[in-house]
């Protein structure tokens, strides 16, 4: 199991309905949207896969930053419930 932090910033207005689109399409177990533009999946997979996936939903000149996450320590400010509800469940998977 692992877990990346996915942030997208479009360069235009219509670039962040696709990114959100293409998140949501990704083949992932499972996958948490934090902000409009900042996502957190649990996926077998490599962060250029990701990437790659991605890019045909992004414009040439979007934003999109990926990385690996440790979920086991985090803190949040306004963050919706049911994004802490994910998050709270992936962290009692992970202490099995």
């Amino acid at each position: 199991m692992s877990f990346y932090m996915i942030s997208c910033s479009p360069q235009k207005t219509r670039g962040s309905k696709r990114l959100t689109q293409g998140v949501k399409k990704l083949n992932c177990i499972s996958k948490v949207q934090l902000s409009d533009m900042a996502f957190i999946v649990n996926a077998d997979c490599e962060v250029d896969s990701i990437r790659d996936f991605l890019a045909p939903y992004s414009c040439e000149d979007d934003f999109i930053f990926i990385i690996p996450v440790d979920i086991s320590h985090w803190a949040s400010k306004n963050l919706s419930q049911d994004a802490k509800k994910i998050l709270v469940d992936w962290g009692k998977e992970l202490n099995k």
